[in-house]
């Protein structure tokens, strides 16, 4: 899939490559380095894995421990996902 499932105007890595971003707001600065991808499958189920390392800031990337977060969706589970998510932008005017 070219984007992400749940947020369909985010590209996946497939699209953009890697991504790095810094998160938190307080203490130290931790950098982010994050693939994404997802599959859909004929017969409609989606798989997503996130893959990233956590560094300690952007400027140098020692990339020690890979840690993976993925998940399995079911086509009925998927499709009722993605009509609930619509309802929920189109009530408060998103997009």
């Amino acid at each position: 899939m070219r984007h992400d499932f749940l947020n369909r105007d985010s590209a996946s890595s497939a699209a953009t490559g890697r991504q790095s971003f810094e998160k938190g707001v307080q203490g130290p600065k931790v950098c982010v380095h994050l693939w994404t991808a997802g599959w859909e499958d004929a017969s409609r189920n989606v798989v997503s894995y996130w893959f990233f390392y956590e560094d300690d800031g952007c400027k140098r990337a020692k990339l020690s421990t890979l840690r993976v977060m993925g998940w399995y969706l079911p086509r009925q589970v998927a499709h009722d996902l993605e009509r609930q998510l619509d309802q929920v932008k189109k009530k408060y005017g998103l997009r």
